[in-house]
């Protein structure tokens, strides 16, 4: 079973500039995976501002808050707001492609996520059955 998890760009870019903040929107996040009893999760992020350049680029490293050990993250999807164009957050995508490409790398050599990855497929056939 995946777990959608909805989170504005607004509340990705104050917990990015707020320890309380960030810890707040970590612990909501867990919290939802807990009463799921699920180990996949998919952010759905919401962009409802167009926040400035750094905070852009700050803002586009947000799978850092979905993180959490042996929990497989879903690509994320996005849904524009308040006819906000997707070429208006171009040093947003840029950062989070990077980012994208990281944990990939990352997953890739980690045996620990593999082993993950297995676990998912096989839950996935038995549920098939």
């Amino acid at each position: 079973m995946v777990v959608e998890y909805r989170v504005r760009l607004s509340t990705i870019v104050k917990a990015d500039s707020n320890v309380a903040k960030q810890s707040q929107l970590c612990r909501r996040i867990r919290f939802k995976l807990r009463r799921s009893s699920s180990q996949t999760i998919k952010p759905i992020v919401v962009i409802d501002t167009v926040p400035g350049e750094e905070e852009q680029k700050v803002a586009g490293g947000f799978l850092d808050y979905f993180h959490i050990p042996f929990i497989h993250v879903l690509e994320p999807e996005f849904k524009f707001k308040n006819n906000i164009r997707k070429e208006q957050l171009a040093a947003f995508f840029k950062s989070y492609k990077q980012a994208l490409a990281w944990y990939r790398e990352r997953r890739a050599r980690n045996p620990m996520y593999r082993l993950a990855r297995r676990r998912l497929r096989k839950e996935k056939e038995a549920e098939k059955e």
